[in-house]
């Protein structure tokens, strides 16, 4: 775990982060952090807004205030279809189908292990406003339980799922202590901005017009997820996407946190 990044003034000298133990590693070695976390550790460094430094108690190195803010995730909404007549991943995720994949991968480099979790990919634009596409819809050889990527429902189905790009919604990751332990607030602000609620209705839209086209019909059966009858009552309100759902966690932290990082790093090789 990094704890902070150490400073002589200005100048970053090097990393302290325990691994069982406390530790410290110079500027020339390579400790790695995921976007998410490199707002946190820049905060608890003395790096970030005053006033948030101060109310956490970590003393100011460098004062740059959009640490944190303008954070962007990708809002994944899901649809589900059961499928007959046709094979899917999910039935051959377990059990022998699955001993023969790993089989198949062995020796032919094939199958369904060298699958990504979508195979199918669109980027269409349905906001009528948009010069560009403003959308992304995937295609997945299964479905997932509860549409969250992951484990694969027993029975077999496929799945689409569908996210604004870019997100215009904008959110922020801020410490909330001092001890690098705390896990930060994290808080996306999904679906925040209306052109981003308006791009996913528009994507489950399309989604269901795929698996409506004559190619796909002869094979699926009725929605499962959200479901039709969760489509009918929830077509105004919205909350069919919000329920079912997942992120991309493609972040950008458009405050220079990390190119701050990188800039410090070069500066001590130069």
């Amino acid at each position: 775990m990094i704890h902070r990044v150490l400073f002589d003034g200005k100048r970053a000298v090097g990393v302290e982060f325990s691994r069982g133990r406390a530790s410290r590693c110079d500027a020339r070695s390579d400790p790695v952090s995921g976007t998410r976390l490199a707002a946190h550790i820049l905060q608890l460094s003395g790096v970030g807004d005053p006033e948030h430094l101060g109310r956490i108690a970590v003393p100011v190195v460098h004062e740059l205030r959009g640490v944190g803010k303008n954070m962007q995730d990708h809002y994944v909404a899901r649809v589900s279809y059961p499928v007959v007549g046709a094979q899917t991943a999910n039935e051959r995720s377990r059990g022998l189908p699955l001993a023969g994949e790993v089989m198949r991968w062995l020796f032919t480099g094939k199958g369904m292990l060298t699958y990504s979790p979508s195979i199918v990919a669109a980027s269409v634009k349905v906001v009528e406003e948009s010069a560009t596409p403003d959308l992304q819809c995937t295609l997945a050889p299964g479905s997932f339980k509860g549409g969250q990527i992951g484990v694969l429902e027993e029975t077999r189905g496929l799945s689409a799922g569908a996210w604004q790009m870019p997100p215009l919604s904008r959110g922020y990751v801020e410490a909330k202590s001092n001890r690098p332990g705390d896990a930060p607030a994290i808080n996306p602000r999904y679906l925040s901005e209306e052109s981003d609620r308006r791009a996913i209705v528009g994507g489950l839209r399309l989604a269901r017009r795929m698996f409506a086209a004559p190619a796909l019909q002869r094979f699926v059966r009725e929605e499962t997820l959200p479901g039709a009858e969760t489509r009918r009552r929830r077509r105004k309100s919205g909350g069919a996407f919000r329920r079912h759902r997942t992120t991309r966690w493609r972040i950008t932290l458009r405050s220079s946190a990390l190119s701050l990082l990188y800039h410090y790093r070069a500066r001590d090789e130069a």
